[in-house]
């Protein structure tokens, strides 16, 4: 089951990220116009963290927005809330937005997120003997789910690489502790999870995506097509606060380590190296170019995918970020 935040519960996870982040707060009075449901992939990704800052520091408030957050368990499951009616807006990557919008899924990509698979990465026990994607032929790999961008990754190194892989989607949450259990000889996991585990040791890297993958719409902020029509100040607010967020995590660095540890639970080493190579890769301004859904897609589409939506039919430039203010 999802986790489910709502506004008042999900202030009070956000508590330490307002004491993590020294720039002052200047938090308005105005009351919240638009309730606006927001889906995420999983509970220590950084689309939760940026999440967690808006609320923290206002910025949703600011922007007269009521954000009612639900934490989910990869982006496959934030595309069938989508379909749900379950939200509004999400973050997930373009290619589970284009199998979706084959389906009947009427959502687009409104504001770039990241076009770096950054700490997505195919990872096996420290302790295994493998060392190459091709010592994983006939092999099991964990992915997060069907449909998902784990699945998208696992799937275009097979191809590329000729190599058969058996996947078994396990959940974000579940990766790790069937990875060191042995129940599974790799998966692809993603951040910060793949650099707690690095971290700690625990395993070792086969294929970084970030290294070898083209600049690709990894991720990306999705809205369904009811709210883009109906409502579209209130996805602009909403985008508004979440970039807002952004930029106070990359003007103060000191607060965003902090705010790493404390909410995601890791060491001070892994919050450097999440900070580095996650947050420090996000775009700033929600830049959408076609060219990077076109080699998201076609990754799937090396990957065995078919039927997907062109990529055309998955964003919409109506949508320009300005970040809110802190």
């Amino acid at each position: 089951m999802p986790n489910k935040y709502t506004r008042r519960a999900f202030g009070k996870l956000a508590v330490a990220a307002a004491g993590a982040i020294s720039m002052p707060a200047i938090i308005t009075s105005a009351r919240a116009e638009e309730m606006v449901r927001i889906g995420l992939p999983t509970k220590n990704y950084w689309g939760t963290v940026l999440a967690k800052v808006a609320e923290s520091r206002g910025l949703f408030q600011k922007e007269g927005v009521q954000a009612d957050v639900t934490v989910y368990r990869s982006g496959a499951e934030c595309v069938q809330a989508l379909a749900a009616g379950a939200a509004d807006i999400v973050e997930t990557g373009a290619s589970s937005v284009a199998i979706g919008k084959a389906k009947g899924i009427n959502a687009k990509i409104v504001a770039g997120a990241s076009v770096v698979p950054a700490g997505w990465i195919l990872m096996a026990n420290s302790k295994s003997p493998i060392q190459s994607v091709k010592d994983l032929q006939g092999k099991k790999v964990g992915i997060t789910a069907a449909g998902s961008f784990s699945e998208v990754l696992a799937k275009w190194v097979s191809k590329k690489e000729n190599v058969e892989l058996n996947l078994v989607p396990l959940g974000g949450g579940g990766l790790v502790p069937n990875l060191i259990a042995g129940n599974i000889d790799a998966a692809v996991l993603y951040p910060p999870v793949s650099f707690i585990s690095l971290v700690a040791k625990e395993t070792k890297t086969i294929l970084d995506y970030a290294e070898a993958t083209p600049p690709a719409m990894s991720d990306g902020w999705v809205a369904t097509d009811q709210i883009v029509s109906e409502k579209p100040e209130a996805v602009q607010k909403t985008l508004n606060a979440l970039f807002g967020a952004v930029q106070i995590l990359r003007d103060d660095r000191a607060g965003a380590l902090k705010l790493l540890e404390e909410n995601i639970e890791v060491t001070p080493e892994v919050a450097e190296v999440f900070y580095e190579k996650s947050i420090l890769t996000l775009l700033q301004r929600g830049e959408i170019e076609k060219v990077w859904i076109d080699n998201v897609l076609s990754m799937a589409t090396l990957g065995g995918a078919t039927g997907m939506a062109p990529a055309d039919a998955i964003f919409t430039t109506q949508f320009t970020p300005v970040p809110t203010q802190a």
